[in-house]
Parts: C-alpha cells; sequence; structure tokens
C-alpha cells in the first residue's frame, strides 16, 4: 500500500506517551546526561612541600545518573589502567606523577579528569671518609681530614649539615680537619620531600705526639 497525503485520512496520525518516554518520534535519540568521576589523594604522611612521604593512593568515584554501569579506566604515568570496581583504587608509585582518569556509561556519554601527585618514600643518602695515618687502636698519628656527600633522587637534596664535637647542626661546606684529641662528628641530610637521613655519631681519634722519654 502506498501514502497519498491528498487523500483522507491526511495528517491524522499521533502519538503519545504511555510511561517512561525517552525518545522523541523521528530518531531525536535519548537525553541523557553524562557521568560524573572524581578523586581523592590518601597520603599516610605529609611531608614538606606538597610531598608526600608515605604509602600514597588515589581513590576513583564514578556515578551514572541514569543508574546505568560505568567503566572507569586511565594511565598512571602512561601505564595504562582499566577497574573492575567502582570506587577504584589505586596504589601510586614513587617520583612526580600525573594520573588521567576516565568513566565511560554504558549510555555512551563520558566524564574524565586528571591530577598530579608527589611522592618521595626514599631518605637522602650519605657518603664520607676519614683520612689520615692509622695507628693503634682506632688512633690517627697525623691529622685526620673528614669529607662527606650527600644526594637525593627524588625530590632533590634541601640541606646537609655537620655537627663537631656535638655541637648544633650547621651547614657542610668543605672537609674538616681534626688535629691532637678525640672528637665526635654527625652528618644529616634533609630532602625537599621532609625525609631526614642523620649517620651515627663517629669518634675520631687524633695522636700525633710521640712519647717523650
Amino acid at each position: 500500500m502506498t501514502y497519498d497525503p491528498n487523500v483522507w485520512p491526511r495528517d491524522c496520525l499521533t502519538w503519545y506517551c504511555d510511561a517512561q518516554c525517552e525518545e522523541q518520534p523521528g530518531g531525536g535519540g535519548p537525553n541523557y546526561s553524562p557521568p560524573t568521576i572524581a578523586h581523592t589523594l590518601n597520603c599516610a604522611q605529609s611531608g614538606l612541600n606538597n610531598w608526600c612521604i608515605g604509602a600514597l593512593s588515589i581513590d576513583l568515584n564514578a556515578s551514572d545518573p541514569q543508574g546505568q554501569s560505568i567503566i572507569i579506566s586511565g594511565d598512571v604515568n602512561g601505564q595504562a589502567f582499566t577497574c573492575t570496581t567502582n570506587p577504584c583504587t589505586l596504589n601510586l608509585p614513587e617520583g612526580i606523577g600525573a594520573v588521567n582518569y576516565k568513566a565511560d556509561s554504558a549510555t555512551g556519554l563520558s566524564a574524565n579528569g586528571s591530577t598530579s601527585y608527589y611522592l618521595d618514600v626514599t631518605t637522602p643518602q650519605i657518603s664520607g671518609s676519614v683520612n689520615g695515618s692509622n695507628g693503634n687502636s682506632g688512633w690517627y698519628i697525623t691529622q685526620a681530614v673528614a669529607s662527606a656527600s650527600a644526594s637525593d633522587k627524588v625530590s632533590g637534596l634541601a640541606s646537609f649539615e655537620v655537627s663537631i664535637n656535638g655541637s648544633p647542626f650547621n651547614v657542610f661546606q668543605s672537609p674538616i680537619s681534626f688535629n691532637d684529641g678525640i672528637h665526635s662528628i654527625q652528618f644529616r641530610a634533609t630532602d625537599n620531600a621532609g625525609n631526614v637521613t642523620e649517620t651515627a655519631v663517629q669518634e675520631i681519634k687524633v695522636d700525633t705526639v710521640a712519647p717523650a722519654l
């Protein structure tokens, strides 16, 4: 059967919504709202300068206004991930990083977001040495010279200090020479995240004077 617009009945068809209509005639498509997604960073111990110095994780929580199923995915520093749970929890690796995330709804709509983070759980490294001519029983029989250096591979070194003979810590700038006597030395390094390394107190004994007969 063919349709002739000039023959009755003409333009007599109407439509109505019985219940929960989501689509208009003519294929306009559902009027869906996009999902939402948000993040929360969980730091076990806060450091300095926005750094975390304890375990760090991110929670990703997504929802869909229509109650449809959601898949959460994204990448951490370029490494892709897909979550099978909502909320989604990820443990973050050390360093300065970025998390990009996305929520895909069964409606075909999506939402995304991103955040950066700073994590340093590694303390600074200190290396040092004491040079001089060794005598007996741990004594140096010439002037002793103490040298040291410090480094930090994650957040960077903020300060390197030394305490001599129990004095307050001061900035270490050059090798330290010790003459006759019993001395002590201790080093302390602090990184930009607030991690601190202190060496054990080292005793330096110097005796350059020969016995008198």
